[in-house]
């Protein structure tokens, strides 16, 4: 028999027309995607958090264009600040390319 198991199609990002579909990723390099630099985007990453004692980096990343990692003295917040970042980066990566 099949694997019971398959991936969840649902969308939690916001801008999806419908629970059951997908939102609209623009590919990578497209025309109508921003160009910003690394330290525009690890400060709209760092104010979308908000207050912390943490640091924000931003790496490329072949998959998605790049990504961002928070980097703290205290492991609780960084994980914290690292989920929240994980899903804001989801929904920056459609609207910014890293330049350069």
């Amino acid at each position: 028999m099949g694997n019971p198991l398959r991936p969840c199609t649902a969308s939690v990002l916001p801008g999806a027309s419908s629970f059951l579909t997908a939102p609209r990723v623009l590919p990578l390099n497209s025309p109508s995607r921003r160009q910003a630099k690394r330290s525009q985007l690890e400060e709209i990453v760092k104010q979308r958090i908000g207050a912390g004692d943490f640091k924000v980096t931003v790496h490329a990343n072949p998959e998605t264009g790049w990504h961002a990692t928070i980097y703290g003295r205290r492991p609780a917040e960084v994980h914290r600040c690292q989920v929240m970042a994980d899903t804001i980066v989801i929904e920056l990566c459609q609207h910014y390319d890293l330049d350069g």
